[in-house]
């Protein structure tokens, strides 16, 4: 239900369903830093992540990043116990696009340490 006087949040015209990467906050990044990186405002990353003091971000926090923000991929290294199936899912791609992104043949082939090109959707 609406009310009288809530504020509602609209996106730009065409980017209601659009897909958005996500990307892992490194220890030092600022959330200017990580727009500048992908050529976005920093509004624009306040907006879609509900962050309304960007000096409290945080290492290892998870941001969406419009989709489409530059580059087009995020780099992620593989962790013990990871699977190309849970890297999918924490990034919301398929499996069949990270693979096509890494020109890997054998998706039960990656190894911890090793970092993939995940596209952002």
């Amino acid at each position: 239900m609406i009310r009288i006087g809530q504020v509602l949040k609209i996106p730009p015209r065409g980017q209601g369903s659009r897909p958005s990467l996500v990307y892992q906050v490194q220890p030092g990044e600022t959330l200017s830093g990580i727009a500048n990186k992908f050529g976005v405002s920093t509004r624009a990353l306040q907006d879609l992540n509900d962050i309304s003091k960007p000096q409290f971000l945080r290492a290892g926090v998870s941001l969406r990043i419009p989709a489409n923000g530059k580059p087009q991929y995020a780099w992620h290294t593989i962790q013990a116990g990871q699977t190309m199936a849970s890297i999918a899912r924490k990034y919301g791609v398929s499996i069949d696009a990270i693979a096509s992104a890494n020109q890997l043949n054998d998706v039960d082939s990656i190894r911890i340490g090793q970092k993939l090109k995940v596209p952002g959707g």
